[in-house]
């Protein structure tokens, strides 16, 4: 290339220069080649889905971020792509050959490596041969007995295989059949459109073990973590996508009956790579903080002797900050593990630690005081993107799972609390939310299916949110996010309600103020809700005629508790009490809607449905006896057979000796039809025309089920009618008022939508002490006021005589102080405790408590035995504002 500097002719006198650049005769061509039209397509890359501009006539091309290569035009297999036809990964096959090329290793007794390293390369041959072809993965681990047709896997054997290859005295074996692996997800061209392969990759040991910092066996090395670290990443990026692929049916089927371990295992793997990836995003925010200090200089290369991991990608000791980015598009380079030294130290350090972290280097200290993920910080990173992504598709195999009565298999529902990520602890839940308010999302199953649905030229405009995700999010985090939108919601309706009073010139509450008679709590509270629709979104005031008191919450908690149990009580008969479990459910709705008794009686299901849903929108907690069915129907989830067995327990165990029932003489022996027959407590149904008994009525569980007999063919079917009879059909009419009372309250606050049935059952019971309360937990927290300490005689006696007490009598202690028996869902260690001195002297008193503040006040009490009496007829004679 020749550059050349002329003056401008168009003006001789100017000192302007004109650069000529004349390129040599290859960029000529090249220039020619390029100034032709070329028609530029955008695809997405098969692994983190980044839309890449290519050509509209290239079969694949190669993706800058993952480095993996897609193919756009189906490639036809040929036999000189296929190592051998037969060849298959089998236990007994690497077994008989690390028997030989171990016997070979002893007979020749040298001392040398690489002639032991020859005499084991047999192994290292065979292991690369299966894993650098998908087709001999696809037939390898079948499963063998029909005890495993429900799996997709042999992972015992495959269990096997790994650990013969770690048992070797050398690792190449066994670090050669990850760099196959490897070689084969940056390359799959066909084979993503299998998936068996992909799950045998997924299972290899240290795709778990390189995001620890624990050393887990000799083979541990960073090169092997290097490499697991790649396999890891792409297995998670192609199960991510499976979701458009017509293999998502039997992958999710394959969850759905794996082992609990194993389901557990990929949940907890998955959960390690998002918290490695928000590892990486603290790490650099702590790095910038110390880069600005110029006195910190010294910081990263105080301790680079001690470093364990040899790289060119050490961050730590390189002086520049832009080393070990992305010039591309500003992301940090997508380090393993074992690239970056700090992850060791940040490894080591719990969630609960990071508001208080040190990390000491050359006696200096980081300390990254408050720290909060910044929506900024994750939603453009495609590792989080896909891990999130696959995540959501184990949560709804986790839904599908357990629930068949006849089923052996090990394959229970895991809790809620499995999927937490405690990192996602210090995300900025406000900043994330609002993201989230913005979206319109349908259901989650449709995240799966957003981001390709969009054309392929444009980028998806979905932002990110992990509220999208809120099964990653723990109870805390959920139940912070609806205190900041109800408060937020709270104060709009006030100053609403505050600038009406301005704009008509009369006087609007900017409370929702309740006025009740104890002796009238329903009646009155009924009237209360219906007169004031308007103002249920306010924050709540409550006020007990005739009595004294202030509303600062205590008022408020007492009357939940008083409403919810007079609506409860037996003599409503808005609810069955079932004996078997002592749990309440709906009666059957026998009669019409339109009936003016029952229409009379069916408000009070309004009238619940509002009190729970202000229970939870003011952040109270009620003593329900409801089944889990209520909460999973009200989370829109499907019903299983456990939910109908919590609440009818002995019913359901009838109906699974039936379904175990194999015998020929089946419908001889049952006598069944698809009908059900139940009693009726209205005095004046005169039963059904089929029903001799005037409170006996008979209804059909399909169309002319009475002619359809139950047989084995169509058990399952019978039982899946009956349990969809009595949890949802028979108690359609009282659940849809009482769901629609509770939409009254929650139709326009959106993170109700983040709890799951589970947690909105803990978010409004709380956690119930079934043995004895965490008390020692408790008074860790408690806060002394008036000159009491924690090493006060009087406060010492009182905690003694808390742990001495029987459960319920410390239930009734809670009940006391806090107006209800129950912990927080979030732990009783959240719960706030206060204790106050009345005066410096002995008193013949009894002790107060103050339930607004949980707040217990005592007298200086002269003896323990004086204490433990007056407290005992506090809290057992108590009501109100005074002694029953």
């Amino acid at each position: 290339m020749d550059i050349l500097f002329r003056k401008s002719k168009k003006n001789k006198n100017s000192n302007n220069l004109k650069v000529i650049v004349k390129p040599n005769k290859g960029l000529k061509q090249r220039r020619k080649s390029l100034e032709s039209p070329i028609d530029i397509i955008y695809s997405k890359c098969c692994c983190c889905g980044t839309n890449i501009p290519v050509k509209a006539n290239i079969t694949k091309f190669k993706c800058g971020i993952c480095h993996v290569t897609t193919i756009l035009t189906p490639v036809e297999m040929t036999d000189n792509n296929i190592i051998d036809k037969d060849l298959v990964c089998s236990v007994t096959y690497l077994d008989s050959i690390i028997k030989g090329c171990l016997s070979k290793v002893k007979s020749q007794n040298s001392n040398d490596k690489n002639e032991k390293y020859k005499a084991l390369e047999p192994i290292s041959r065979y292991v690369t041969d299966c894993f650098h072809n998908y087709e001999v993965l696809e037939r390898s681990f079948l499963p063998k007995s029909k005890y495993q047709s429900h799996t997709l896997i042999d992972y015992q054997e495959l269990e096997k295989f790994y650990k013969l290859l770690m048992k070797l005295p050398t690792r190449r074996p066994f670090y050669r059949m990850l760099c196959a692996s490897n070689d084969l997800l940056k390359k799959p061209g066909n084979a993503l459109n299998y998936i068996r392969w992909l799950l045998i990759i997924w299972e290899i040991p240290f795709v778990r073990y390189c995001l620890t910092s624990k050393v887990y066996s000799k083979f541990d090395s960073p090169e092997i973590r290097a490499v697991s670290y790649e396999l890891t990443k792409r297995c998670i990026c192609y199960l991510s996508n499976i979701s458009k692929t017509d293999k998502y049916a039997e992958y999710i089927y394959c969850l759905k009956y794996m082992d609990s371990d194993i389901f557990l295992s990929n949940v907890e793997k998955i959960n390690l790579y998002i918290t490695y990836q928000l590892t990486r995003i603290m790490y650099r925010v702590i790095r910038r903080n110390v880069m600005k200090d110029k006195k910190n200089d010294n910081l990263f290369n105080s301790n680079a002797n001690n470093n364990n991991f040899e790289t060119n990608n050490d961050i730590i000791r390189n002086s520049d900050p832009n080393i070990g980015y992305n010039n591309r598009n500003s992301e940090p380079a997508d380090l393993s593990p074992a690239s970056d030294p700090l992850i060791d130290d940040l490894w080591n350090i719990t969630p609960e630690d990071i508001k208080t972290i040190e990390i000491d280097r050359g006696g200096k200290t980081l300390r990254p005081k408050g720290f909060k993920f910044k929506t900024s910080q994750y939603e453009h990173n495609w590792h989080i993107r896909s891990a999130c992504k696959l995540m959501l598709i184990l949560d709804l195999a986790n839904s599908k799972r357990g629930g068949n009565p006849i089923e052996n298999y090990n394959n229970a529902s895991m809790s809620a609390s499995k999927f937490y990520n405690t990192m996602l602890d210090f995300l900025d839940n406000k900043q994330d939310f609002e993201v989230w308010r913005g979206l319109d999302v349908g259901n989650r199953l449709s995240l799966l299916l957003t981001e390709w649905s969009a054309p392929q030229n444009q980028n998806n405009s979905t932002r990110f949110s992990f509220c999208n995700y809120p099964f990653l999010l723990s109870l805390g985090v959920k139940i912070s996010i609806m205190e900041y939108e109800t408060k937020r919601i709270m104060e709009y309706q006030a100053e609403k309600a505050f600038l009406s009073s301005l704009d008509k010139g009369k006087t609007i509450e900017v409370y929702f103020k309740i006025k009740i008679r104890r002796d009238h709590i329903t009646h009155d509270s009924l009237k209360a809700i219906k007169e004031h629709q308007g103002d249920l979104l306010k924050s709540l005031r409550v006020e007990f005629i005739n009595e004294p008191g202030i509303d600062a919450g205590g008022l408020r908690k007492e009357w939940f508790i008083l409403l919810t149990k007079s609506l409860f009580h037996p003599t409503t008969g808005l609810f069955d009490h079932i004996k078997d479990s002592r749990l309440c459910w709906f009666p059957i709705n026998s009669s019409s809607k339109a009936d003016t008794k029952i229409h009379s009686q069916n408000e009070y299901y309004y009238l619940l449905g509002v009190v729970i849903a202000l229970a939870m929108f003011n952040g109270n907690i009620l003593d329900l006896k409801f089944p889990k069915a209520l909460y999973r129907k009200m989370c829109k989830e499907t019903l299983t057979f456990a939910d109908y067995a919590e609440l009818y327990p002995e019913t359901a165990s009838n109906l699974i000796k039936m379904l175990q029932y194999t015998g020929e003489d089946f419908s001889n022996i049952f006598c069944l039809s698809f009908e059900v027959t139940y009693n009726t407590n209205e005095k004046d149904n005169k039963g059904s025309k089929k029903s001799k008994k005037p409170n006996v009525i008979t209804v059909e569980l399909c169309e002319n089920g009475s002619n359809i007999p139950v047989t084995q063919e169509n058990k399952v079917n019978y039982v899946k009618a009956w349990i969809d009879f009595y949890l949802t059909q028979s108690v359609a009419i009282s659940f849809g008022l009482f769901i629609d009372g509770f939409n009254r309250v929650f139709s326009n606050c959106k993170s109700i939508g983040l709890f799951s049935s589970e947690e909105l059952e803990r978010l409004l019971c709380g956690d119930e002490e079934h043995t004895k309360y965490d008390f020692q937990m408790l008074r860790s927290v408690t806060r002394y006021q008036g000159g009491f300490m924690n090493n006060t005689p009087v406060i010492i006696w009182f905690w003694e005589i808390l742990e001495k007490w029987d459960y319920k009598l410390q239930g009734r202690v809670l009940q006391f102080i806090t107006s209800s028996n129950r912990v927080p869902a979030t732990g009783i260690s959240t719960l706030t405790f206060k204790i106050s001195r009345l005066g410096a002297r002995d008193s013949e008193d009894l002790p107060i408590a103050h339930t607004c503040f949980n707040e217990l006040c005592l007298w200086e009490y002269g003896s323990k035995a004086k204490l433990e009496q007056k407290l005992k007829v506090a809290v057992t004679e108590s009501e109100g504002f005074g002694i029953r």
